[in-house]
Parts: structure tokens; sequence; C-alpha cells
């Protein structure tokens, strides 16, 4: 997220992030994370049943959720 906010802040103008992003607390809110930390609460995880299963296992993961699945042929590219 920081990663994606600082390429933001270097690359795009005031009036790109601010008009057209609606971003314009976007370098304040940045620096706040930066100066503060954060920590993540929530995440996207893909994979193979037999490597999803193995998450189980894992104590700092809480509260697991099936949102959405589709079938994908790992053998093709």
């Amino acid at each position: 997220m920081l990663k994606q906010m600082k390429n933001l802040l270097e690359n795009e103008s005031t009036s790109y992030r601010e008009n057209f992003l609606g971003l314009s607390h976007l370098e304040e809110r940045y620096n706040y994370l930066m100066k503060e930390g954060f920590q993540i609460y929530g995440a996207v995880v893909t994979g193979p049943v037999k490597e999803l299963r193995k998450l189980k296992e894992n104590e700092q993961i809480q509260g697991a959720n099936l949102g959405d699945m589709s079938y994908w042929n790992w053998s093709e590219e």
C-alpha cells in the first residue's frame, strides 16, 4: 500500500491526484502512515486447495472466509 502511495506522490501531478483521483489528502496520509505505522487486518489469498489448507495450521490467521471460487487449470499457462 505504501509503495503505491509513494508512486502516486512521486510520479503523478498534484492536480491529477486531487481532481481526477479525489486524493487531496494523499501526502498527509502517507506521511502519517510512515510515522505511525499500520497493521493489516485482511488479505486475499489464492492458490491450490492443498496449499490453502496449510493455512489452517497458522495460529495468526483468524476468521477465514471463502468469498469466491473458480476452477483453475494449474498445468496450463
